[in-house]
């Protein structure tokens, strides 16, 4: 198996993963401490695969959850995150 085949493998598993649905519970929830563990999950996720839009959206909200921001600028970093994220999701479930 070659290295493109390899990512291959591994981005078709990302869609199966729970993390982000974990996020969006914890968030509507109100559970900052779960939101903020599942934030970072999801960062490292896209760390290991080099999803890079990814990874900076889950900083800036484990930024602005940890630093106390108001609510309505959670929910625009939260919307942005979301974006991407299903963006990267339909992009890799054509690969398939």
């Amino acid at each position: 198996m070659d290295d493109e085949e390899r990512v291959k493998r591994i981005l078709l598993k990302l869609p199966k993963d729970n993390t982000f649905n974990k996020l969006c519970n914890a968030l509507l929830n109100g559970d900052a401490e779960k939101a903020i563990s599942e934030a970072h999950s999801l960062r490292n996720i896209s760390v290991n695969l080099g999803l890079t839009h990814i990874k900076i959206a889950s900083d800036s909200l484990i930024t602005a959850m940890s630093g106390g921001e108001l609510k309505k600028e959670i929910i625009l970093i939260f919307s942005s995150l979301k974006n991407n994220y299903k963006k990267t999701i339909e992009t890799i479930k054509e690969l398939s």
